[in-house]
């Protein structure tokens, strides 16, 4: 270089001399010649590699600036012929030749001959100012003009370039694992340069484990001059883990230079290195499983090359690969490998075995296995069932579930019901269940995942109920009975007894009062419980009431049950009865027979009694009277009753009337109160208390009055009293004289001047008002002076007011009215801003009063506020004072407060004179004769600022002044700062990187500019340039380029801020935008996301991307058809790259999934469940099926599941997703196969089947379905309840009854051998044989006791029996008897006398009919005989008893008659009433043998023949 550089300085000083261009070019020649020969010598020479590229670099050189000196020496031979010569300089001070490249600022001088005459320059055809001495500064590539005298010389230079190299690092990153094995692991990176102008000069990189300091060399890459781009792949081997970086430093031939780092180049260490490459089982291959596993790898993001899969055994046998996506395996102890490799080469390889696979089924046992002995006892709603589980597992993955469930249901639990409980294995579980058939249902899973085989159900546990008896008091109770669930029980026939009652029957509860069962009755309810004896007892209760005339009776009887002591019954609802003209109404019963007893029973209401009882009505009148009172306005009444009390004998009692409450509280009119009542109208005169005697009263009123009043010479009172009394219609008052006051205080009273108040005016009429304290009262004018102030001085007017004398206790009430302020005093105003504050009742006083008639002059005074705002010298504060306008008795003076003096504010002393009357401009006032009434003080102070610029040499000041003023205001200050002009030079300034001027702000590095102030001192010149961005996006059918712009920031101190560009988002229908990449591959990294932005110094490029949704149908073919979706990329050259995805399992219920095609039949195979399928666009996949699954069976029902005697029909149920069903049969061989005889053809094979069979008889029938493919399946069902034989009766026993009374009939030996067992019987007076849906009732005893018949003739009964099938049997019959009744006591119906008094010992015997008949009646008995207007003919003995002979009643006689005698009384008593006892022979009507005979009321004794009535022995 030293060489050429003597050349250049031979050529200059050649141009100086203007020597022959022959010269030079020979001098040129030779020089050129000796660089040929000095390289053949250094090429011939054996030297090192290093030699040799510093020789290529020679020879580039040489090449270069050979062709500068050609130019130059063209150049020069142009300029001596011209004589004006354009001259471009370097920094250095050398010449610059046009052709060479720089990155400086070059010095422009023109050369001309007479240096006397005019030159002028032009820059790109734009005149400039040249100065010859120090040239012309070029900054950029131009064109340059030069001319004097006519003559022109023209240079461009295109060559300056100050733009660094560009270098893309983004494909220089990511992550490297070490190899396995141990071996070196490999770095790659792909690096990119560019130089769009001069071209690259150079290119080096060097590796660094920090992005921060260099490395400590750089490599040369070669071939790198003169090209405008390159990209190279480099590598670096390393063991080492940790982060690289690589730096590369670029040099363009002008000579700039750019450095860049790449992001990290991360290599792993050996342990993280291993996780790149995982191997997963699924299910886990922690956990034991029934099923295959399923390994699937994963890959790191840089594992993208030579991935491998395999896996130990044999393929289809021990596994199944999915190349290499996954391996199934089916067997255990396998191992699968998996390898791949990074971007740079590292192999990574990793292991899995597969040792969790278990396919052995684990078995249960059952302890015991079902059983009856589980017992429900009363009190009790369960009883417990319990059974040991033992499971066993020989797979190896351990018992892992035990789940059981005890249900009623013969139907097998799902495995989803969430009803399974777990148990420990060996456990003996426990639970108590209601009444019912219960089946133990077990499911057993092993740590796997396999099952004891389906659903284990045991033998059936019988839960049963125990029915136990409780006599409940009584005696003879039966022993328990056991009932089965679901099945009637026939209660026992044995009956209990207890001493005074009478059996009910049976309840479930001890003291219920109404049967729920009878002996030998059925028991239908499942559920055990203890049935207690239901007993009875009669108590009497008698009611006494009054009928008007005499006293009557009513006997009410009721029933206590088991324990209970009482019974509540109803009393006799009575009617009101009228006894002297007066209504009398019943008020209740009482045990007492008084008029005004204490009511225990309100009339029909109920009553609880324990014995025999007797209860008394009581009745009650009420006696009205009316009282008149005066409400305080008009008269009103009320009225008052008093009550008479009478018994049930007729007996009464009277009360007294009481005074209404209304009456005694009542108020007069005019203040008048209640005195007392009187019993005439206008009478004062009080009684104490009113009765009955009269029916009307009169309230009568009064009250005392007090007149106050001046009398002329005192002050005194008087009284008088109001009356008020009622006149018949209303109530009149009456007042005594009202006096009549004198004179006071020169006013004549008013005769209608009277208050009731003392202390202010209510004016009232003595003779109308309330009022009772009345005070006369005066009203007097007096006249007011008021002094006030106008525009023209002091000024007086009048106004007057009312002063009020009332008179009180021994005085006078003085009340000084207001005086109304007259308008003119205070609407006026005083001088200097002050207004009217009030008056005072004194002059110099601002004591403010309102106006009465106690004073008779008054002054108007006037007052302003005025507020100085200021600063003190340490704070900012306020003081008030004020400014007052006083009448001084003649005339208006003025007084103003001390203005303060404000202290120095900032650094600048208060003005005297700087007041203002407004805090937000300045306003100058004088504050003694202003009217403002808030005055601030302000303050004036210049403000010097800084403007920090920038300048080629770097950052500059420059400084400009302004004034900011203060303004005191309340609690502060207020600031107003001036604009500062900007200096000229910083307006001027140019930014760094070629930025505009464009404003300043107090921020360092803003963004917009403000208008400065003496608000703040420093401000900061701000610059900005224009940046572009060419984006390339998808257009319809084609791209397009879209260029936008942003904009790039300068500052003062030389540092500048990228321009932040929006990219914003791209559009294209059908897809959806990723984002933007300066890569223009589909699938780039993205850069930049949809709507992000870019901060960019330079113009770039960037790409969009897009993806889209790519549809796969998954045909089913048959089966079940899905779709996936998947994403495709597109770039903005329609260029697409798919993504892989994963093909799915289908089913199809009745087939075999056969794998993907591309056809529904034929097409290629793409691959089974779980391979890799790539798709570019929408596509769809047909699934393809072998059916070799048997059709599923349905539910086999009956439509009888009782018992039966006809025909059972089966209907059953089927179904076959597959090829369908072709074929069905019913057989009882259980055996058949599909090539079978017999089998039934179903027209057009269906996918569900319904069939029917009637079944004849007992046994197991098999329901066979055949599909379309031949597979075959089957199901059963048992019928057992076919039965036949009909049921059977052994005997039919009939009974003689009394007409009248219930008669019983007995069947024993029913027996039904046919098994479905006894259901019912029929009973009918017909022969005729009824069917199976006649009224039959329940029945399914061995004996049949059919009571409460009624017949009322000899009746013969027909009996059948049926059993549960329905078979009826023969009919059985017997006959009852049927004997006329002659007498009856109670509901029992006797054929002669002699058995009713037989029957009972007290009771009522009543004729039926008329008798002949003689009776004997022994001793111990009470017995009343009714003879019910019938005719007894024979004799009656007594023989002991107490006997009462009686009809109905005395019109109505029935009698005894006999030809004998009729009645012989040996011992006890006979009473006769009511009957005729007559002998038509020649005995006695009464033979008194003993005892006692006693005839009464209505008795007629007649003897026909003898007359011998009576005799006595």
């Amino acid at each position: 270089m030293r060489i050429i550089g003597n050349t250049r300085t031979i050529m200059n000083n050649l141009k100086k001399s203007q020597k022959g261009s022959i010269t030079v070019f020979v001098l040129a020649s030779m020089l050129f010649m000796l660089i040929v020969i000095m390289l053949s010598y250094v090429g011939i020479s054996n030297k090192t590699n290093t030699q040799v590229r510093e020789t290529k670099k020679i020879q580039e050189e040489y090449s270069v600036e050979k062709s500068l000196l050609d130019k130059e020496y063209k150049d020069t031979v142009e300029r001596l012929d011209i004589g004006i010569y354009i001259n471009l300089y370097k920094s250095s001070g050398k010449k610059y030749y046009v052709e060479e490249w720089t990155n400086e600022d070059l010095t422009m001088k023109v050369n001309y001959p007479d240096q006397s005459s005019t030159i002028n320059v032009y820059i790109d055809g734009k005149q400039v100012l040249y100065d010859n001495k120090n040239g012309y500064k070029i900054t950029k590539n131009c064109t340059i003009k030069a001319e004097s005298n006519g003559k022109v010389a023209e240079i461009k230079v295109t060559k300056i370039d100050k733009e660094k190299p560009t270098i893309d690092l983004e494909n220089a990153g990511g992550v490297f694992v070490l190899p396995t094995g141990g071996s070196n692991g490999r770095i790659k990176a792909t690096i990119s340069a560019q130089d769009s102008q001069s071209k690259l000069q150079s290119l080096e990189y060097g590796w660094s484990r920090s992005n921060t300091q260099e490395p400590e060399s750089y490599e040369s890459i070669e071939g790198i001059r003169g090209k405008a781009e390159i990209q190279k792949e480099l590598k670096k081997d390393d063991s080492t883990q940790g982060e690289y970086y690589l730096w590369i430093k670029a040099t363009d031939i002008a000579g700039n230079e750019q450095i860049g780092t790449s992001k990290v180049l991360q290599v792993l260490s050996r342990e993280n290195s291993d996780k790149q490459l995982i191997l997963t089982a699924n299910p886990s291959a922690e956990n034991w499983t029934n099923n295959d596993v399923t390994v699937i790898p994963t890959y790191g993001q840089n594992l993208i090359q030579n991935k491998t899969l395999t896996c130990t055994g044999k393929e289809n046998t021990d596994y199944q690969k999915n190349g290499i996506t996954n391996i199934i395996v089916k067997t255990n102890n396998q191992i699968v490998t998996a390898t791949a490799e990074d971007t740079a080469g590292n192999k990574i390889t990793t292991t899995l075995t597969v040792s969790n696979i278990d396919k052995k089924i684990p078995t249960v046992e059952f302890s015991p296995n079902g059983g009856t002995d589980y017992i429900i006892l009363p009190g009790q709603t369960t009883a417990d069932i319990s059974v040991k589980l033992t499971a066993n597992d020989e797979g190896g993955s351990n018992l892992d579930k035990l789940q059981y469930q005890i249900t009623n249901s013969e139907i097998m639990p799902q495995d989803n019901d969430t009803n399974w409980k777990t148990f420990e294995n060996g456990q003996t579980i426990t639970e108590a269940k209601t009444g019912g058939t219960y089946y133990l249902y077990t499911k057993v899973i092993d740590g796997a995942g396999n099952r004891a085989t389906s659903i284990q159900k045991s033998n059936a546990y019988i839960v049963s109920y125990q029915i136990n008896y409780d006599a409940n008091g009584g005696e003879g109770v039966p022993d328990a009975q056991i009932k089965t669930h679901g099945t009637d029980l026939t209660l026992s026939s044995i009956i209990p007894t207890k001493k005074d009652y009478k059996f009910e029957g049976w309840s479930k509860t001890n003291n219920s009062r109404t049967p729920e069962y009878q002996a030998n009755g059925i028991y239908t309810t499942d559920e055990a419980v203890t049935l207690y004896a239901i007993w009875s007892k009669e108590l009497t209760a008698t009611f006494y009431s009054y009928n008007g005339t005499a006293q009557i009776n009513t006997k009410v009887i009721g029933k206590i049950y088991n324990d209970e002591k009482s019974v509540e019954i109803t009393s006799p609802t009575i009617k009101n009865i009228t006894k002297d003209n007066t209504t009398y109404i019943p008020r209740g019963w009482s045990k007492q027979e008084t008029p005004n007893a204490q009511i225990e029973i309100a009339n029909g209401a109920n009553v609880t009694i324990s014995e025999d009882i007797s209860y008394y009505c009581s009745y009650s009148s009420q006696i009205t009277a009316t009282f008149y009172y005066s409400n305080g306005t008009v008269q009103e009444s009320k009225t008052s009753q008093a009550t008479r009390y009478m018994s049930s004998n007729g007996d009464y009692i009277q009360n007294e009337l009481s005074i209404p409450t209304e009456v005694i509280s009542s108020k007069g009119a005019y203040g008048t109160k209640y005195i007392g009542i009187a019993k005439e109208a206008n009478s004062t005169t009080a009684i104490e208390k009113p009765t009955t005697e009269q029916t009307v009263y009169y309230a009568f009123y009064n009250c005392t009055i007090t007149y106050w009043y001046y009398n002329g010479s005192e002050h005194i009172s008087t009284t008088a009293t109001r009356r008020l009394t009622s006149n018949g219609t209303s109530y009149i008052g009456t007042v005594d004289n009202t006096p009549t006051p004198g004179a006071y205080d020169g006013v004549t009273f008013n005769k209608g001047n009277w208050s009731s108040s003392s202390t202010s005016i209510v004016k009232v009429n003595p003779a109308t008002t309330d009022a009772i304290n009345i005070c006369a009262y005066y009203e007097k004018t007096i006249t007011a002076t008021f002094n006030y102030n106008t525009s023209s001085g002091a000024s007086k007017i009048q106004a007057n007011g009312i002063r009020v004398y009332i008179s009180e206790n021994s005085g006078v009430n003085i009340i000084n009215g207001n005086i109304t302020i007259p308008t003119e005093v205070t609407s006026s105003k005083g001088a200097y801003g002050t207004k009217y504050s009030g008056v005072a009742k004194d002059a110099n006083s601002e004591s403010g009063i309102v106006p009465t008639t106690a004073y008779t002059n008054y002054y108007a005074y006037y007052t302003v506020g005025v507020t100085y705002y200021y600063y003190d010298g340490s704070s900012h504060t306020s003081k008030t004072a004020t400014r007052k306008y006083i009448n001084n008795g003649t005339d208006y003076i003025i007084s103003i407060s001390e203005i303060p003096t404000p202290g120095a504010y900032d650094g600048v002393t208060f003005n005297k004179g700087n007041w203002s009357s407004s805090s937000t401009s300045i306003v100058k006032v004088n504050p003694a004769t202003t009217d403002a009434i808030n005055i601030y003080a302000y303050y004036e102070k210049t403000i010097t600022a800084t403007f920090n610029y920038y300048t080629s040499s770097g950052a500059a000041k420059a400084q400009a002044s302004s004034i900011r003023k203060y303004i005191s205001k309340n609690g502060g200050i207020n600031t107003y700062n001036g604009n500062i002009a900007i200096p000229e030079v910083v307006k001027n300034s140019t930014g760094p990187g070629n930025t505009t001027y464009f404003g300043v702000s107090t921020q360092k590095t803003a963004t917009s500019g403000i208008t400065p102030t003496t608000e703040n001192l420093i401000y900061y010149a701000l610059y900005n340039k224009t940046v572009t961005i060419n984006k390339y996006e998808r257009y319809e059918d084609s791209n397009k380029i879209v260029v936008i712009t942003g904009t790039a920031f300068g500052y003062y101190d030389g540092t500048t801020t990228n321009a932040k560009i929006d990219l914003g988002t791209s559009n294209l229908n059908g897809y959806t935008f990723r984002g933007w990449s300066t890569n223009t591959s589909a699938n780039a990294t993205i850069q930049v996301g949809p709507g992000g932005s870019v901060s960019i110094i330079n113009d770039t490029n960037y790409y969009a991307s897009y993806i889209y949704n790519i549809t796969t149908t998954y045909n089913g073919n048959g089966g079940t058809t899905t779709t996936a979706t998947s994403t495709g990329y597109l770039n903005y050259d329609d260029d697409r790259i798919g993504t892989a995805i994963v093909l799915p399992s289908t089913t199809r219920t009745g087939y075999s999934f056969q794998g993907w095609y591309t056809a529904a039949s034929g097409g290629n195979k793409i691959g089974n469940a779980g391979a890799s399928y790539t798709p570019i666009v929408d596509s769809t996949l047909y699934a393809h099926w072998v059916d070799d699954i048997a059709p599923t069976m349905g539910t086999l029902t009956l439509d009888k599941t009782g018992w039966t005697n006809s025909k059972v029909k089966i209907t059953a149920k089927a179904t076959d997703s597959g090829s369908g069903i072709s074929y069905y049969k019913f057989s009882t061989d259980g055996n058949l196969t599909a090539l079978s005889t017999g089998w039934k053809d179903i027209t057009n094979t269906k996918s569900e089947i319904t069939q029917t069979y009637d079944a004849t008889s007992n046994g197991t029938y098999y329901f066979y379905v055949k599909d379309a493919a031949g597979n075959i399946n089957k199901k059963s069902i048992t019928i057992s309840k076919i039965e036949k034989v009909k049921p059977t009766i052994g005997s039919f026993t009939g009974t003689t009854i009394v007409s009248g009374n219930l008669g019983t009939i007995k069947a024993s030996g029913i027996a039904d051998t046919g098994g479905s067992g006894l259901e019912g019987y029929y009973l009918s007076t017909s022969s005729t044989t009824p069917t199976k849906d006649s009224s039959w009732k329940s029945n399914t005893s061995s004996s049949l006791e059919i009571k409460d018949l009624k017949p009322t003739d000899n009746t013969t009964y027909y009996l059948w029996v049926k059993d549960k099938a329905g078979n009826i049997s023969e009919a059985k019959s017997c006959t009852i008897n049927v004997q006329t009744a002659v007498a009856k006591i109670g509901t029992t119906y006797y054929a002669s006398i002699a058995s009713a008094v037989s029957a009972s010992s007290t009771s009522t015997i009543t004729m039926l009919v008329n008798r002949t008949e003689s009776v004997t009646i022994p001793s111990g008995k009470n017995i009343t005989l009714s003879l019910n207007s019938k005719e007894i003919t024979g004799t009656i003995t007594n023989t002991g008893s107490t006997i009462t002979i009686k009809s109905n009643s005395e019109g109505d006689q029935g009698r005894l008659e006999n030809t004998g005698t009729v009645i012989q009384n040996n011992s006890g008593i006979v009473n006769i009433t009511n009957c005729t006892i007559r002998s038509r022979g020649a005995g006695d009507c009464i033979k008194v043998m003993g005892g006692t005979v006693n005839i009464k009321t209505g008795a007629k004794i007649l003897n026909e023949t003898t007359n011998r009535n009576f005799s006595i022995n």
